[in-house]
């Protein structure tokens, strides 16, 4: 399934921020800080199971809920 990679972190960001846009940025960069840069990863993207479950451990260790589908 294409896109998951780009759903997980649209779900971190989202829960991240609150819906507070200047936190965007900030976010985006502790991502790239764990070695994900969000802006390489769309919904066309192929699914990488390294970057998947480094996704599903950054979430579970900052209390997010990830919905597997």
């Amino acid at each position: 399934m294409a896109g998951k990679i780009k759903m997980i972190i649209d779900r971190i960001v989202e829960v991240k921020t609150n819906g507070v846009t200047s936190l965007v940025p900030m976010t985006k960069a502790k991502l790239i800080l764990i070695g994900i840069n969000p802006l390489k990863y769309d919904e066309t993207t192929a699914d990488d199971p390294d970057i998947i479950d480094k996704l599903i451990k950054y979430a579970k260790e900052s209390g997010i809920e990830i919905a597997s589908k």
